[in-house]
């Protein structure tokens, strides 16, 4: 694997480009998701993106950190709601923005300019990991939108064109015309169902400091000899200003 981060972030979207053309040419069928082994998917997430009828998007928590919990972390975000609540300061939130009308107007995006100078440049670098612009994560979409002969919108561009080999695809916004017909989910953006925390498999990695973690686990045995289980595990995250 690459050790500077701009070359991981290439490979990965290589990677994920490798696996829609898998579903290209097999024709699977289904909603596709971009899971991340680093990131936390809340049960309900997955009830939410089966409302999609092309390409979705949804808002992701950003837990960006160092690999030194006494070092810089990232800011939090305090409500600007009528219900501020300063006991539960907010994450700083990558995904769609919504007007009163519920119709999408645009994209929240993570401000990295304060942290370019002092981010990790390879894998390892005790310093901030920043995401990209909009993380392939946020985004959902009907596996025939990446089929071929198939009846699609006009909005959506040839795969072939957007997949060429050492193109560096930064979200799957590069496969649309016209980036407004993405279907905001969530309430419209206003909901979390996905957290955001690039982490590698290192001994000294930490959770951000004052990051509270709250798993529930459920298993049940299937049927077919009794070899075959259900695992479901939900998990919250929030930040403890106490802590």
């Amino acid at each position: 694997m690459p050790v500077l981060w701009e070359d991981r972030h290439k490979l990965e979207s290589k990677m994920r480009l490798h696996a829609l053309r898998l579903v290209r040419e097999k024709r699977l069928d289904g909603i596709v998701m971009f899971a991340d082994e680093s990131n936390m998917h809340a049960l309900e997430l997955f009830d939410e993106i089966q409302k999609v009828k092309w390409v979705g998007a949804i808002s992701i928590g950003i837990l960006a950190h160092s690999g030194d919990s006494e070092e810089e972390q990232l800011p939090v975000i305090q409500r600007d709601d009528s219900e501020k609540d300063d006991k539960n300061p907010q994450l700083p939130i990558q995904g769609p923005a919504c007007n009163s009308s519920n119709h999408l107007v645009g994209w929240h995006t993570f401000d990295t300019l304060p942290f370019l100078d002092k981010s990790a440049r390879y894998i390892g670098d005790r310093a901030v990991v920043l995401p990209r612009k909009l993380e392939w994560a946020g985004f959902v979409l009907d596996s025939k939108l990446v089929w071929e002969d198939a009846d699609k919108p006009d909005w959506v561009k040839v795969f072939e064109e957007v997949s060429r080999d050492g193109e560096d695809v930064e979200s799957p916004l590069s496969f649309l015309n016209d980036a407004s017909v993405v279907e905001p989910l969530g309430s419209c953006g206003r909901k979390v169902m996905l957290w955001w925390l690039r982490v590698e498999a290192r001994a000294d990695s930490k959770f951000p400091a004052r990051l509270v973690l709250y798993y529930l686990h459920r298993e049940s045995a299937g049927t077919g000899g009794g070899d075959t289980y259900l695992r479901e595990v939900e998990m919250t995250a929030s930040i403890d200003p106490t802590l």
